[in-house]
């Protein structure tokens, strides 16, 4: 008999992102496939409200559409979970009920804790750190998610409005670097982080570890800009990331900054909002390296499902 398949689609702040697994034999999974689109959903007013435009809504539809037949291809259990985007949106429910519509699958629009909890389990599950105090950081489009956990337990969760995209749209509008928004986007992350670090420091921890994709691919800038002979090692120093924090605010364009040896393209144009919320949170919650994992929301989702 064949071994069950699960499949988890992530509608995030930036992308849409399916990974599809099956079960082994220790409780865990082996990822056999993954497909990503770049679909930014929320659309900000005057009024500093969220909404999906009617576009969107409709490539929307079409990227799950896409993303269940190659779930189906592989007989798997689907799952679907959005984040930020989709849970602030004003109209998330014209999105929610023509997905439903279209293909008979339900979103389950989880908030910040959720969020937190599962990149937690996921990132334990990876690493191996049970036993000791971890700190979990997963900066998104539209959120980081902050999480400390000890044994399986919560010590301490929090979800903060400081994703790469909403910076970005915030304070680098036109995706071009000019020192007031520079300045202005560092002054706003420290008033936010001024909310929550002193509790998290408290807390303590005995490892930090960053998860998602701007945490990966500022890793590689990490290794590419610095030393290309520690190309796979995923840990964040801090001398390394300030080489990165000048070379990507220096690239003052979207072209400038696609020279950038390791950047991802999709990434070109939120990669300054993503480096600058990256470093402010190394220097006000006094790290001096960290961890990167490999898997996050999307795996954490998996565990639940599989276990």
């Amino acid at each position: 008999m064949s071994e069950k398949h699960y499949a988890v689609l992530d509608i995030g702040s930036n992308s849409f992102h399916i990974v599809i697994a099956q079960k082994n034999p220790r409780n865990g999974f082996t990822i056999i496939d993954r497909e990503k689109a770049i679909l930014r959903l929320s659309t900000t007013t005057l009024q500093s409200t969220t909404f999906i435009k009617k576009s969107d809504i409709e490539k929307g539809v079409r990227l799950v559409k896409r993303f269940k037949d190659l779930a189906d291809k592989y007989k798997a259990e689907m799952k679907i979970v959005a984040t930020s985007a989709v849970r602030e949106a004003q109209n998330k429910d014209d999105f929610i009920s023509r997905v439903y519509a279209e293909t008979g699958l339900t979103i389950d629009v989880i908030d910040g804790l959720q969020e937190a909890a599962y990149i937690y389990n996921a990132v334990n599950s990876l690493l191996k750190l049970n036993e000791n105090r971890i700190l979990c950081i997963d900066i998104g489009g539209g959120s980081t998610e902050f999480y400390i956990g000890e044994n399986g337990e919560t010590i301490y969760s929090t979800s903060l409005k400081i994703g790469a995209v909403r910076l970005t749209k915030k304070f680098f509008p036109d995706y071009t670097v000019k020192k007031d928004g520079v300045l202005a986007c560092n002054y706003y992350i420290e008033g936010q982080l001024d909310l929550i670090k002193n509790d998290i420091l408290k807390a303590g921890f005995e490892f930090a570890v960053f998860s998602s994709g701007t945490a990966k691919n500022i890793l590689t800038l990490c290794n590419t800009l610095n030393d290309k002979k520690n190309v796979g090692v995923k840990m964040f120093e801090l001398n390394n990331l300030q080489t990165v924090y000048k070379k990507v605010l220096g690239a003052k364009t979207v072209e400038d900054r696609m020279k950038l040896p390791g950047l991802e393209p999709g990434r070109a144009d939120i990669i300054p909002a993503g480096v600058i919320v990256f470093s402010k949170i190394f220097y006000e919650l006094h790290l001096h390296n960290a961890y990167f994992s490999d898997y996050a929301l999307r795996e954490g989702v998996l565990l639940e499902m599989i276990n």
